[in-house]
């Protein structure tokens, strides 16, 4: 295994890491939430104020520390297979997507110019 291989191996692991605790933190405060007004009843107010006060904050500094960790890593990271794969899908996905609005202002084109040849031919 080469070097190269290995750093990018290493850069890939660490970046999807990160992108899975950042996204975990984000489920946590989202579960935080509901949990607590959930648990109205039972909890003070001041608890409340609290725990919706606090997530927040946790979660900026959590994305404080992961996302420019993030993007230091994202150039390393890309050269890993899993994460060219990535890439090559959601572009395919974006095309597909962009084909599928299309569509619609195809189908309304045609309408409309057949609105207006059958006008011209009358």
């Amino acid at each position: 295994m080469s070097d190269s291989s290995l750093k990018t191996r290493i850069a890939f692991s660490l970046w999807l890491a990160l992108l899975l605790i950042s996204l975990a933190t984000f489920a946590i405060g989202i579960s935080g939430h509901i949990v607590t007004l959930l648990g109205a009843p039972w909890i003070t107010l001041k608890t409340q104020a609290l725990i919706h006060s606090g997530i927040p904050v946790f979660l900026t500094a959590v994305k404080f520390v992961t996302v420019p960790l993030l993007l230091a890593l994202t150039p390393f990271a890309r050269h890993h297979h899993t994460f060219e794969a990535w890439t090559h899908w959601s572009a395919e996905k974006f095309r597909q997507l962009e084909n599928l609005i299309k569509v619609p202002f195809l189908f309304v084109k045609a309408k409309i110019c057949s609105v207006f040849s059958r006008r011209d031919g009358k």
